[in-house]
């Protein structure tokens, strides 16, 4: 609002209900032809948007709004007024008043992932995921590692090997003794090979 501008001969001739802005122009100080914001006497160029006045504006309305429902209470019991209109009035009073057959669907944009957070929430507590005193890392020594890769190195041939699941699938023909490549750098990384 505020922006809508009209002519001089509209505004001669404007409803009631449509105020004009009262600020002048700066070029040839005629009266402005924008309307004015709902609840104040002025367009946004000529200071709708100050904090002050919109805060005076909807200070303005809200105190208006005990007169309004009046006013649609004596609709209500005109019979002069058509059913129609009293249902709008009925339906728009229930509206307000909170009981509303329509439903309302809030959009936003979110800033923070809610799974993120709730990891973050979780992770920041020390309590949260472990106890410490129970959970301890097993510590891998040189030696350790050395006596896993000798002991892959015995295993046995898997050519002539016949088990369960080789019934169904045939074993490889060539089966590596080594670990994976990725194990193996990760001990190397660690200083264990």
């Amino acid at each position: 609002m505020g922006k809508v501008t009209h002519g001089e001969s509209w505004w001669l001739t404007a409803p009631r209900h449509v105020l004009r802005c009262t600020g002048h122009l700066k070029m040839d100080g005629s009266q402005c032809r924008h309307e004015a914001v709902p609840g104040t006497n002025v367009c946004n160029q000529h200071g709708a948007l100050a904090p002050t006045v919109r805060a005076s504006a909807a200070l303005r309305i809200q105190m208006s709004v005990d007169d309004a429902v009046k006013r649609l209470h004596q609709m209500l019991d005109d019979g002069g007024v058509d059913a129609r209109d009293k249902i709008k009035i009925l339906h728009d009073l229930l509206d307000r008043g909170g009981l509303a057959a329509t439903s309302k669907v809030l959009v936003g944009i979110v800033t923070e992932d809610p799974v993120e957070k709730l990891f973050a929430s979780i992770l920041s507590d020390s309590n949260a995921t472990y106890d410490t005193y129970v959970v301890q890392p097993k510590q891998i020594t040189q030696d350790a590692a050395q006596e896993a890769l000798d002991a892959v190195e015995d295993v046995p041939d898997w050519d002539g090997f016949r088990g369960p699941l080789t019934d169904v699938v045939d074993a490889p023909e060539r089966v590596s003794t080594l670990p994976p490549k990725h194990i193996l750098e990760d001990l190397e990384r660690l200083g264990l090979l």
